[in-house]
């Protein structure tokens, strides 16, 4: 499936998950082709219930955009609502002429933000990705076949959210669900 972001999509969403609603798995991995204006943020997000949780999937850099406060950038993150707890996957461009972007892990528990610089994705390039959320226990993330592990807890309810700016970047074989 292709999709690109709507309103009417972020209303359906609200619609099937009521608040405190587990995110669903999906039947097939599927594809959101990130595609923001300059100086816009679009994307998605999805109430997640649940005490293990995982996403998985590739992403690819395909068009940075100009503006003079934006910079291109592409997130991942599962965070707790209400708190400034998140595990967070992002890339950043340093601007639109740039050959690719910085890939950067977060691990934010509060005001204690652990961040692991990975490496440079080149436009064109893809990557493979993913989040692993244990409550109580080890975190993962994965990049490539790369495995970095953190502590921290998204205790209560939590929220996927998948977005980008001031540019075009595709995710594709995005998979989620709760490992309960």
């Amino acid at each position: 499936r292709d999709m690109k972001p709507s309103s009417l999509f972020t209303t359906a969403l609200a619609a099937i998950l009521a608040p405190g609603a587990s995110a669903p798995v999906q039947a097939e991995p599927m594809r959101f082709a990130c595609d923001a204006p300059s100086g816009r943020v679009t994307g998605f997000q999805i109430p997640v219930d649940a005490k293990r949780f995982r996403i998985v999937g590739t992403v690819k850099p395909a068009a940075f955009r100009p503006h003079e406060s934006f910079t291109p950038t592409a997130t991942v993150e599962l965070r707790a609502r209400g708190a400034n707890n998140k595990m967070v996957m992002q890339l950043v461009a340093p601007s639109a002429q740039a050959a690719g972007a910085n890939l950067t892990l977060r691990q934010i528990n509060g005001s204690d933000d652990k961040s692991s610089p990975v490496g440079n994705l080149a436009i064109g390039k893809v990557v493979n990705f993913g989040i692993i959320y244990n409550e109580g226990g080890e975190n993962q993330f994965l990049v490539g076949e790369q495995v970095f592990t953190s502590q921290g807890s998204l205790s209560g309810q939590k929220e996927l959210a998948v977005s980008c700016s001031t540019g075009d970047f595709v995710f594709e074989q995005l998979d989620w669900g709760t490992g309960e």
